[in-house]
């Protein structure tokens, strides 16, 4: 995995950073083994680090094995234990043309 870097911020008011759908990535679905087109939007409320999303969207592009709710998940706990920000929210949404749209939200408020 590449390395996923950060900034420090000692300065950080009380801001909301928010990257709306990143781009695309792929993930392996674990019941159908098909492969999934999916993206993600990120949203929090930094404590002293901010996310340099230029190197996350590298870490996106290595793609995932997962349920879409794992996906979810993962992405979530990388980005709360690398930057530790007060408030998380991830949203990842599943883009495929022969499924509905929908997607799976986490959030720590």
């Amino acid at each position: 995995m590449k390395r996923i870097k950060w900034i420090c911020d000692t300065d950080s008011q009380e801001i909301k950073i928010r990257f709306g759908k990143i781009r695309p990535f792929q993930n392996i679905c674990k019941v159908t083994g098909r492969l999934e087109h999916m993206n993600a939007e990120i949203e929090y409320i930094p404590n002293k680090y901010l996310l340099e999303i230029g190197s996350y969207r590298e870490r996106l592009d290595e793609g995932f094995d997962d349920y879409v709710e794992g996906v979810g998940k993962t992405i979530f706990d990388e980005i709360d234990s690398l930057i530790k920000p007060k408030a998380l929210k991830v949203i990842v949404y599943l883009e495929d043309k022969y499924l509905s749209p929908w997607n799976v939200e986490i959030t720590k408020c």
